[in-house]
C-alpha cells in the first residue's frame, strides 16, 4: 500500500512538473550591469524566440541580435523586442564609446525565452 501511493505521489509531482515547464516561459537572463565606455557585454542564445526588456540609465547603448531576424537598436535608453534565433546567436548589448572618454551606462537587462 505505501508504494502504490508512493508511486502516486511521484506521479502526480512529474505530471504538475511537466505541466508547469509547458506552460510558461523561462528568465535565461536577469542582470543589472554597468558598462563602461566602449565596453560590451554579450550573451550566447541558443535557437527559439526571446523576448528582451532593456533599460539604461547614463548613457545610451546598443543592441544588436546577431543571428536573428531583428535588426539592431542604436542609442537606446529603453528597449523591448521579440527576437527569433533560428540556430545559436548573440545577444550584444553595447556602450558605444565616445573617445574612450564617454559616461558610463548602468543597464538592467532581461532576457526571457517564449516557449510556444
Amino acid at each position: 500500500m505505501k508504494q502504490g501511493a508512493l508511486m502516486r505521489f511521484g506521479l502526480s509531482a512529474l505530471l504538475v512538473l511537466i505541466c508547469v515547464a509547458c506552460s510558461g516561459n523561462v528568465t535565461v537572463v536577469d542582470q543589472f550591469v554597468t558598462l563602461k565606455d566602449g565596453e560590451s557585454h554579450i550573451f550566447k542564445l541558443n535557437q527559439g524566440t526571446y523576448r528582451l526588456e532593456l533599460t539604461s540609465s547614463g548613457d545610451s547603448v546598443d543592441v544588436d541580435w546577431i543571428g536573428s531576424d531583428c535588426a539592431g537598436k542604436h542609442r537606446v535608453s529603453s528597449c523591448s523586442q521579440t527576437c527569433t534565433f533560428e540556430k545559436t546567436g548573440q545577444l550584444v548589448v553595447k556602450n558605444p564609446t565616445v573617445f574612450a572618454t564617454g559616461p558610463s551606462a548602468t543597464v538592467t537587462i532581461k532576457v526571457v525565452k517564449l516557449l510556444q
